[in-house]
C-alpha cells in the first residue's frame, strides 16, 4: 500500500492552495473518520496518507469549495462510500458479473488456441514442403577435430 507524507501531498496538483497546517488538520480529520486512508507512525508520528486517503482529501477539497465545513463534507463522503458498496456489493449482481467475466475470458482462450492450432498447421505444413530442400546432414564422424598431445589416444 504506497503511502504520501504530508510534505509530497503539498506537491500534489490537486491539493495545491493548501497550507501545511490545513492539509494536517483534514489529514487528522479523515484518520478519526477511518484508519485505513490516514495513519501516524514512525517515533515521531509522521502522517501518512494511502491512496485511497488522496482521493478522500480532494473529494473533501470539492465539498469545501460547495460550502461544506469539514466535518459535514467528511460524512457526506462516508455516505456516498456507503451508497456506492451497497450497490457494488449486491451478490446475485457480482455473481452475474463474474460469470459474464469468465464467460468473456473463456471465448478469449478458445479463439486464442484455435489461431495457436492454425499457425502451428502452417508452420508444419511450410516444413514438410522445405525438407526437401534443405542439405543434408553433414557425416560428424569424417571431422577430424584438433586433439591435444595429451588427450590424443595411445597406439600401443
Amino acid at each position: 500500500m504506497p503511502s504520501h507524507d504530508l510534505k509530497s501531498l503539498l506537491e500534489h496538483p490537486r491539493l495545491s492552495g493548501m497550507s501545511y497546517h490545513e492539509l494536517q488538520a483534514r489529514v487528522s480529520a479523515i484518520a478519526q473518520a477511518d484508519s485505513e486512508w490516514a495513519s501516524r507512525s514512525g517515533k515521531r508520528g509522521k502522517w501518512l496518507v494511502s491512496n485511497s486517503g488522496v482521493e478522500v482529501l480532494i473529494r473533501l477539497r470539492e465539498l469545501e469549495g460547495a460550502g461544506n465545513s469539514v466535518g459535514s463534507a467528511i460524512e457526506v463522503i462516508q455516505d456516498e462510500l456507503r451508497e456506492t458498496s451497497s450497490h457494488e456489493q449486491s451478490p446475485a449482481r457480482l455473481q452475474g458479473e463474474v460469470e459474464e467475466m469468465l464467460l468473456e475470458r473463456l471465448a478469449e482462450q478458445k479463439q486464442r488456441i484455435d489461431d495457436l492450432e492454425r499457425e502451428r498447421d502452417r508452420l508444419l505444413g511450410l516444413l514438410e514442403t522445405l525438407a526437401p530442400a534443405l542439405p543434408r546432414p553433414r557425416n560428424e564422424q569424417k571431422r577430424q577435430l584438433f586433439r591435444w598431445p595429451w588427450n590424443r589416444p595411445r597406439q600401443s
